[in-house]
């Protein structure tokens, strides 16, 4: 299969607020794919794991 949409990445500044995340600590953050629900409510499972539950 191939990937239809744009890229994965999303700036961290751009991040929603509810996200525990450093701001400014790199660039980029994955950018998460919701499928049908809302992008400002959900929460994309390689940041989960990897900033957040370290």
């Amino acid at each position: 299969m191939v990937k239809k949409s744009g890229s994965t990445k999303l700036k961290r500044q751009m991040a929603p607020k509810f996200w525990d995340i450093k701001r400014k600590e790199s660039p980029f953050i994955l950018a998460p794919r919701p499928g049908p629900y809302a992008k400002t409510k959900c929460y994309s499972i390689g940041v989960l794991i990897r900033d957040v539950l370290h």
